[in-house]
């Protein structure tokens, strides 16, 4: 029930408003004295404030004042009976959510009251969205205990603030835009608006407009006029991923925006001042193509004050089980599994993956092995690390043979029991099989080749053949 606090120095309008407002549905609290209503306010939330103007010791715009001191956003609706224009422009500059001269309609009243409560909704809606964003986004939430990481998350805390362009490099998969988010809501740019734009998704033809917005009739399509994402993020920060797939042409225009700090829309004669933090990422190494002519030196140097380096995952392995468990715990929320673990086996498995595909493998790998581990733990047939779409050696080869020839052998093992296990389960059905294990058919026919899993079928066969004749055999064949 919405709560709200009404002042008024005429105890027949508080009597009134105290009436109509209960009916509506809400808790009503009266006040005659702008002392007491400041002592109410001090030991009571509310989510709306109804205030006269003429109060007696505090007027109502200097008592709302003092209130937003303590709720900056709270509504406030400031009631008078001797309303000018002058007075409501002041109440409405000072934080009023609305200004109402007496008499007024209670219809009138109780609309402007349902309105300013959306408003206060909207508001904490909003403030609790901005929080939940700057937390997900603060270096405390990014999973990471190596020293090579906590160095990135120091020097990241001493450049936030600054106007200074940062370089993020590193392998597909490592989390460089979530590093750029870090960095944008570490700043005191954080509620401006952050924008992300993939250079590498949007057509050459296309970038520019993107980037710099365009004029009217710039060319056949451009019937309005439109801003571009360096306007849009005016105030904030623009984040270019995959900078190092832009055209020489528009690295050109892009060094000259980052110059002069202003834009010029295509199809347009003037120049706009912009304000905007610029954080760019490429998995590219931009030093080498610049020897090739493809990327501009003085642009790098430029968007590379303060290069970051982003470690590939295999380079920083005491972060994976830190990794594994938050989305083990984040997955089973999501799909709401009760999570049960992962075995000591596994967990090896993942510790001497080379992970290709870096953290976002790691995370594919963990939801889909929570989804097709059943009640129990993730286990090493789960997490089918051999079948990468990228290649690759499973192991880090730094693993001595024998470590790895024993653990390939242990997978091996543990592979074999659980495609015999899922083929039990689905009346020995490769269609439905290879669905559950989250793999294609032709790959279960090879691993049934590889580990000479026919002759199961044919015992099944059998086995249905005697129970169509009437046999009573409850034999089913036994996982090796």
């Amino acid at each position: 029930m919405k709560k709200i606090l009404v002042v008024d120095d005429e105890p027949n309008l508080l009597t009134l408003l105290d009436d109509t407002f209960t009916e509506e549905g809400y808790e009503v609290i009266t006040s005659s004295s702008s002392r007491e209503a400041i002592a109410i306010v001090k030991d009571t939330v509310f989510d709306l404030l109804i205030v006269d103007l003429a109060m007696p010791e505090i007027n109502g715009i200097a008592l709302m004042e003092r209130f937003h001191r303590w709720y900056p956003h709270l509504p406030v609706i400031i009631i008078t009976g001797h309303g000018t224009i002058p007075l409501a422009v002041e109440a409405i500059q000072k934080g009023a959510y609305d200004f109402i001269t007496k008499p007024f309609d209670l219809d009138v009243i109780c609309t402007t009251v349902k309105r300013a409560l959306e408003y206060g909704e909207l508001h904490q809606e909003l403030t609790r969205l901005r929080k939940e964003v700057q937390n997900r986004y603060s270096f405390s939430n990014i999973i990471a205990k190596s020293k090579c990481m906590q160095n990135i998350f120091r020097l990241i805390d001493q450049v936030a603030d600054s106007m200074a362009t940062i370089l993020i490099q590193g392998e597909s998969g490592t989390g460089k835009e979530l590093i750029a988010r870090a960095i944008h809501y570490q700043s005191s740019r954080k509620n401006q608006p952050f924008l992300a734009v993939d250079c590498s998704a949007i057509p050459e033809s296309l970038l520019e407009s993107e980037l710099f917005g365009f004029a009217r009739g710039a060319f056949t399509d451009a019937v309005v006029a439109r801003q571009g994402l360096f306007q849009e993020a005016s105030g904030g920060t623009l984040f270019l991923d995959e900078v190092g797939d832009i055209s020489l042409t528009t690295q050109s225009k892009l060094l000259r925006v980052i110059q002069e700090r202003e834009v010029r829309p295509l199809g347009s004669n003037r120049t706009c001042k912009v304000d905007v933090r610029i954080i760019t990422a490429t998995n590219k190494d931009l030093r080498e193509l610049i020897k090739k002519g493809a990327f501009r030196e003085d642009l790098y140097f430029r968007i590379a004050i303060i290069p970051i380096h982003l470690p590939p995952l295999r380079e920083r392995k005491e972060d994976i089980p830190l990794l594994a468990a938050h989305f083990i715990e984040k997955y089973s929320k999501i799909n709401k599994k009760p999570a049960k673990g992962i075995t000591r086996e596994a967990m090896l498995a993942l510790t001497r993956h080379n992970w290709p595909g870096n953290v976002r493998e790691l995370e594919n790998t963990i939801e889909r092995a929570l989804l097709i581990c059943g009640d129990g733990q993730i286990d090493l047939p789960h997490l089918f690390l051999d079948q990468h779409p990228l290649g690759g050696e499973l192991f880090d080869n730094s693993s001595s043979s024998d470590e790895n020839n024993t653990l390939t052998r242990t997978l091996e093992k543990a592979e074999k029991e659980f495609i015999l296990q899922t083929l039990n389960m689905v009346d020995f059905n490769c269609t439905r099989a290879a669905k559950v294990m989250g793999i294609s058919r032709r790959t279960l026919y090879d691993k049934i080749e590889k580990y000479n899993l026919k002759r199961f079928f044919q015992a099944y066969n059998q086995r249905r053949k005697g129970l169509d004749q009437g046999e009573t055999t409850t034999d089913t064949p036994k996982p090796i």
